[in-house]
């Protein structure tokens, strides 16, 4: 009888929840300081977690949700094509980072910081927001 393989652990990537509450105008967030990593030239470990998982609760009918960076932060470090902005409505309402691309270009940093803002849209029109931050470290 032959033993089972132990396989390779799964990143387990962050998942933050996003808690809307109209009555108090707020967003929960249920981690305000995630940690990731980036594998530079594909080393590192690979139970490191690459990317952010959000997952909003509360949002309304035709309400929107967007993540995206804080003026000054690269638009291009998550999400290239929308300028690093996720825009989330119902029933859509989890979206991944993916991978950060290259973080550490031009620095020799072994960590950055990733400054983004979640605002709630009510028919078109900014109504409360929260200004959490994404750590990328660098692995290998």
């Amino acid at each position: 009888m032959s033993a089972d393989p132990i396989s390779e652990p799964e990143p387990l990537d962050p998942e933050v929840i996003l808690t809307v509450d109209y009555e108090n105008k707020t967003i929960g967030v249920s981690d305000e300081a995630v940690r990731i990593y980036y594998a530079v030239k594909g080393s590192g470990k690979p139970e490191n977690p690459r990317q952010v998982r959000w997952v909003v609760l509360g949002l309304r009918g035709k309400d929107q949700l967007f993540i995206r960076p804080k003026e000054g932060h690269s638009k291009g470090l998550f999400n290239p094509v929308g300028e690093g902005t996720y825009k989330l409505f119902w029933p859509h309402i989890a979206a991944e980072s993916g991978p950060p691309f290259d973080p550490f270009k031009n620095t020799g940093a072994d960590e950055v910081e990733w400054h983004y803002e979640i605002e709630v849209q009510s028919q078109g029109a900014p109504a409360f927001g929260v200004d959490p931050v994404v750590f990328i470290e660098r692995d290998g």
